[in-house]
């Protein structure tokens, strides 16, 4: 410590201006001996274990004990969450076990605090203790205490905070996490620690804050790292007087306590030095009395036993779980079990908890409430842990008995919990109506009562349901007010399941930075928490959004690291989850091979599962990768399969399906199947109350009935569409409408020409209605482009052909005849391509015949080279050969290209007999060409 430091730190002490904040570190030294917070939850779990193995056998209690103390060592079940996950069972009685964690034997930091307060120095100690030992200090130094540890006593001291300021007033003690006098006091769980202190104890703090300097002893500052504003230490650092903070010799501190003396400047000071000799040097530096009686007191004290306080807890934390009963000391280790994300060793317990209650169960005597409530828990247990694993049918069973335990036992609030876990199998069953309507019966009962933790519950499952549901906007609502309560409760562990419900909402409206930022936040909570089950849930769905963002080593790393960890644990629901966003991956990537692989392998799991939900969103993605490499109608018989897996259950996802069989159907040309699924949309739209799903189905409900020419019924849902999209602003869908208004007058005008032209018998008009035609066709051909009807393209181009044929425009017609037969090469219709061809064969034969007789040879020459490739296409060997002879023949007369001549005859030999007349020609011109001076 420099000299300026010390200075400051002797300037308060000698002006009554220091507070001591005594953390756990204090009490750990010789001859005080008490067990590290980590030791303390250890002596808890084995003590359950021990307790619990007359009801789930010895060997599976020592191996879930086993399982969470690996969790202990690999610091990934903070032992305030471990508190919490009892609490919230046990209630109060949780807190009985910690009156065992005191100690009647000072140790010399604890003497040196009294001394220090007897010479006046110190104005208050604030400890996070419950132990007594400081009070022990301070009668043995014989110096007044005055203790705060009860809620009145910080009342009475927060409405006169002049108490804190009398010179000659006994020392104040402020016990902020409570007393073992009182278990009613005690704070140790994470939900009263993310609660915060009562303004009266903030009331107090702060005014020592600002009139004292503090000095930090055995305390880590853990609780700077889950609380960044820690009673109220960043909050108050421009107002506050400074503090020293003392860090165990040869260790860092932590980051958030360089943090926090940043925040303060030259006012806050970290300094390095070991308990108890450090503050004893500082003592010493006041006066030299303290050392000299604390060396005389340790040297008159009886010798004592290191292992006294420890023996003494176990033997306490022993006499504790046995009250507590074996069924019930093994429903707390499974619950702990779960919340280490263990869900095969949970359900083992579970099942054995179950078993032990029912042979206990006497037909001839009436249960109490409280064995009701116990059968009851442990029912909700085992069906939690079975849904969690995908056995949703056996969980459906078991979350009922719980229910009707509960009921049976008058227990409401167990009553609402255990219905809201029921929804969630029933839900994933494809039983969504039940389970919205038990998501809502509990969400009520939970506000009727108000309690923040059950409401905060009661809201997070019906968002994560609307979620599921693709109701946004509506979840996004219940999801923010979920995270309010669970703030006030101080729960943790749902708020980070409300948080992924906004992060999920993020990445489902494309909004991507939210989302990183908000399954950031997510994946952190819940690794404080230890809850690897839902730190991979997260980071899937960040793995998600960074292969939207097009960042696929990066997803593809996640996603492989989620899938292990899903294996570990054997949650095959999670599994079938992680697949299909694998899969998605690689369908991004362009992979589709891999891609169906993934979706496969989800499905595989899925069906496994008996989960109708999944298995419909499996072959949903299964048809996407048929839609991406134009197997359309694989697509329409997947889609089709997954239809009755969620028809009446998941209206949303139903209108999904139905979309995907409209818009594979569109790319067949099969417009009257794509007219029944857009109906369908459009009315489940109406029912799901998606305005945009809506437009959607009609605009394309207008296309198909267009591309059948009921051109008044493509009107009207043209113009339903438009009104919407006008409304919202897209202008791109807007200008779509309006086209399709526009094809609608045209199809109407082409049929108008076609009726007229039908009509009349007069020559000249027919042809000139033909002409009109023609000029109008195009727009309408780019049309059916633009929706990608590549059947009705390749059709109409057919029939403008057809109809240019008529109009004697014969380049017109043999481009479109040709085009025609090409667009159906291309969609895989080779059969259909034939016709046109010959049509467009027949044509040219014609044409050319009659320009070959006038003779116009140059007018011919193009006319001949195309018959020779639709002959050829068509396989019509002599067709094409003489069309390349009489083409070779053009080029000699019209331009003397004898090279290109040559070659034309030389391919017309080929394929001419060899004793035939034609063959004999096409020699002939051979060497014709052969004989003139190459210019060419």
């Amino acid at each position: 410590m420099s000299a300026h430091e010390t200075a400051k730190l002797l300037a308060a002490a000698r002006n009554s201006r220091l507070v001591i904040f005594a953390g756990a570190g204090i009490s750990v030294g010789a001859p005080t001996n008490l067990p590290s917070w980590r030791d303390v939850n250890r002596i808890v779990v084995r003590s359950l274990a021990s307790a619990a193995a007359p009801a789930v056998s010895e060997a599976l209690a020592t191996k879930a004990a086993d399982l969470i103390l690996d969790r202990h060592a690999q610091e990934k079940l903070p032992p305030e969450y471990q508190a919490q996950v009892l609490a919230e069972f046990l209630h109060r009685r949780y807190f009985e076990v910690l009156r065992h964690l005191d100690s009647d034997r000072p140790n010399p930091t604890h003497l040196a605090i009294a001394w220090l307060a007897r010479l006046g120095c110190v104005r208050a100690v604030i400890t996070t203790n419950f132990d007594r030992v400081t009070e022990a200090a301070f009668a043995a130094v014989g110096t007044p205490l005055d203790r705060c540890f009860q809620p009145a006593h910080f009342h009475a001291l927060a409405a006169d905070l002049t108490r804190l300021e009398r010179n000659g007033s006994p020392c104040l003690l402020l016990k902020l996490h409570g007393s073992v006098d009182d278990p009613t006091t005690l704070i140790d769980t994470l939900a009263q620690r993310k609660r915060g202190f009562a303004a009266p104890v903030m009331d107090c703090v702060r005014h020592l804050l600002h009139s004292s300097h503090w000095l930090f002893l055995g305390f880590s500052g853990l609780d700077l790292e889950a609380e960044h504003n820690y009673l109220a230490l960043a909050q108050e650092a421009e107002r506050a007087a400074g503090f020293t903070w003392l860090v165990r010799a040869k260790t860092e501190p932590r980051p958030a306590v360089v943090r926090l003396r940043n925040l303060y400047g030259e006012r806050g000071a970290l300094v390095a030095g070991d308990l108890p000799d450090w503050l004893l040097d500082f003592a010493s530096s006041l006066s030299p009395e303290p050392r000299a009686w604390i060396d005389q007191h340790m040297r008159d004290a009886p010798p004592g036993d290191a292992g006294t306080n420890t023996l003494a807890l176990e033997n306490g934390a022993a006499k504790w779980a046995s009250d507590l009963t074996p069924n019930v000391s093994a429903l707390a280790l499974t619950l702990i079990v779960m919340a280490c994300a263990e869900p095969q060793t949970a359900v083992q317990l579970a099942e054995g908890v179950f078993r032990a209650i029912e042979a206990r169960t006497s037909p001839s005597v009436p249960p109490s409430a409280g064995f009701l409530q116990v059968k009851g828990a442990a029912a909700n247990t085992l069906g939690s842990v079975l849904a969690g694993l995908g056995r949703h049918e056996e969980a459906v069973r078991w979350l009922t008995t719980a229910i009707d335990l509960a009921q049976a036992a008058g227990d409401e609030d167990a009553r609402d919990g255990f219905r809201g876990m029921l929804a969630h199998s029933l839900e994933t069953l494809g039983r969504i109506d039940e389970a919205r309507t038990l998501y809502q019966s509990a969400l009520a009962g939970f506000r009727s009562r108000g309690d923040p933790r059950h409401l905060a519950f009661g809201l997070a499952g019906l968002a994560s349901h609307l979620i599921r549901q693709f109701h946004l906007d509506e979840a996004r609502g219940l999801a923010e007010e979920a995270i309010q309560w669970a703030t006030k409760a101080g729960d943790e562990r749902m708020r980070g399941t409300a948080l992924n419900g906004l992060g999920m909402i993020a990445k489902l409206k494309g909004d991507y930075p939210a989302a990183l930022k908000i399954l950031a936040e997510v994946e952190e909570l819940f690794t404080r928490l230890g809850n690897d089950e839902a730190v991979a849930a997260a980071a899937g769905n960040r793995g998600e959004v960074l292969a939207a963002l097009g960042e696929f080593d990066e997803a593809e790393r996640i996603q492989r690291a989620v899938l292990k960890v899903n294996e570990r644990l054997n949650r095959l629901d999670n599994q079938g989850s992680t697949c299909l966003n694998l899969g998605t991956l690689e369908q991004q990537r362009g992979d589709p091979a891999a891609a169906e692989g993934w979706f496969a392998r989800a499905l595989d799991i899925f069906s496994a599962l008996k989960d109708p939900s999944n298995e419909a969103f499996a072959l949903r993605r299964l048809a996407s990768v048929k839609m991406d490499t134009g197997h359309f109608e694989d697509a329409i018989l997947l889609a089709e399969s997954a239809l009755p897996r969620v028809t009446g259950r998941n209206a949303a996802f139903t209108q999904d399906l139905w979309d995907q069989i409209g818009m594979a159907s569109f790319k067949l040309g099969a417009i009257g199947r794509a007219e029944e699924a857009y109906r369908q949309v459009h009315s489940l739209a109406e029912t799901t109350g998606s305005a945009k799903a809506r437009a959607s189905a009609a605009m394309n409900l207008g296309t198909a009935l267009l591309l059948q020419q009921r051109d008044d019924e493509a009107a009207t849902f043209f113009a339903e569409s438009a009104a919407y999209w006008e409304q919202a602003g897209d202008r791109r869908n807007l200008e779509y409408c309006k086209q399709g208004e526009a094809a609608v007058r045209l199809d109407q005008k082409i049929a108008a020409l076609s009726n007229a032209g039908h009509a009349t018998s007069d020559r000249d008009q027919q042809r000139a209605a033909a002409r009109e035609m023609v000029a109008l066709y195009p727009d309408l051909i780019v049309m059916y482009e633009k929706i990608g009807a590549m059947q009705l393209v390749a059709s109409f181009c057919a029939s403008a052909a057809s109809t240019a044929a008529f109009a004697d425009e014969v380049a017109k017609a043999v481009a479109w005849y040709r085009r025609a037969a090409q667009v159906f090469q291309d969609i895989g219709l080779a059969p259909s391509a034939r016709q046109p061809l010959e049509r467009c064969e027949d044509l040219l034969m014609v044409s050319t015949n009659a320009m070959m007789r006038k003779p116009d040879m140059a007018a011919a020459l193009p006319e001949l080279l195309q018959l020779a490739e639709v002959a050829g296409a068509l396989g019509h060997r002599e067709h094409c050969a003489s069309s390349m002879l009489n083409a070779a023949i053009a080029l000699l007369q019209t331009s003397q290209r004898f090279s290109e001549a040559r070659g034309l005859a030389e391919q017309a030999l080929g394929l001419f007999g060899p004793d035939s007349d034609d063959a004999a020609m096409a020699r002939k011109v051979i060497a014709y060409c052969d004989g003139q001076p190459r210019r060419d």
